[in-house]
């Protein structure tokens, strides 16, 4: 979307959803894991969304996290209990993934 009709997304989507569901929608995770700074003032400006998630691929600390840059942390069932509890405990080096392939 062009970022002028990201604000005008992000509204109805949030209400087409909870016309439909009959919830509160107050989570988003962004298309692919996909932000931009700009996507982040706006939900900012608009105060509708509590948290929103993305891809980040990389260690975090949960206590520095942003709450609009909330890492989506995949768990696949070839995770064996040492990649798992990294994941968890946010110690999974994702680079080491990549070069290794």
């Amino acid at each position: 979307l062009h970022i002028s009709d990201v604000r005008e997304e992000l509204i109805k989507s949030k209400y087409y959803l909870e016309d439909i569901t009959n919830k509160k929608i107050e989570f988003l995770s962004y298309p692919h894991g996909s932000y931009s700074n700009k996507i982040i003032e706006i939900l900012n400006s608009l105060n509708i969304y509590k948290l929103a998630c993305c891809s980040i691929y990389k260690s975090f600390t949960p206590q520095k996290v942003s709450n609009f840059l909330v890492p989506r942390i995949p768990i696949w069932y070839l995770d064996d209990d040492h990649s798992y509890m990294n994941k968890l405990n946010s110690n999974w080096d994702w680079m080491s993934l990549i070069k290794n392939k």
